[in-house]
């Protein structure tokens, strides 16, 4: 406690920089869209980010379903319910149904790319098995859409670098319209 008196008491405005100058401010737009298959509903969530002229769209997909079902469920650890949690957060479904719910992500991504056309485009897979997936969607929708992808290691928006093993793909766009 004295430690953090101390600190507070050295803690002064300065008045001499500009601080205000360097906040770079950042606008976000959610946009979602809602698909059933066998009873069992999902969301794919797109969150843009606008900063300057420059955008960067996320995607993110949920089972609905699945997570509606672990809120009732009786949990033996916090450990097992986070586990369960991350696996619906992140659409890791388990129904035998993943043909045809990657093929509505894979349509709607596709369409929803070519429709607003983000500078940056980036997505999260938590399993090695989920990112080559997505890879594979991502080079087929280049094929059938006049779309590029070129990933890159270095987030335009935050600045962090992202190494090649990265849970974390960001790729820039390029349309060839």
């Amino acid at each position: 406690m004295e430690n953090l008196k101390k600190i507070l008491k050295d803690v002064k405005v300065d008045k001499s920089t500009d601080h205000l100058s360097k906040i770079k401010k950042i606008t976000q737009v959610v946009s979602k869209y809602d698909f059933s298959v066998n009873d069992n509903k999902y969301v794919v969530d797109f969150t843009t980010e606008y900063s300057d002229k420059t955008s960067k769209t996320s995607v993110s997909f949920k089972n609905i379903s699945a997570i509606e079902k672990l809120k009732s469920k009786k949990h033996d650890t916090m450990s097992d319910l986070y586990t369960n949690l991350d696996q619906a957060k992140y659409g890791l479904t388990k129904t035998g149904n993943s043909m045809k719910i990657f093929n509505e992500i894979y349509n709607v991504v596709g369409k929803y790319i070519l429709s607003e056309k983000p500078d940056f485009f980036q997505f999260e897979a938590v399993e090695d098995n989920r990112k080559s997936l997505y890879e594979h969607l991502i080079n087929r929708i280049q094929k059938e859409l006049p779309l590029k992808f070129e990933r890159i290691y270095n987030d335009p928006f935050t600045g962090d670098g992202l190494s090649k093993t990265s849970q974390r793909f960001i790729y820039k766009m390029d349309y060839n319209e």
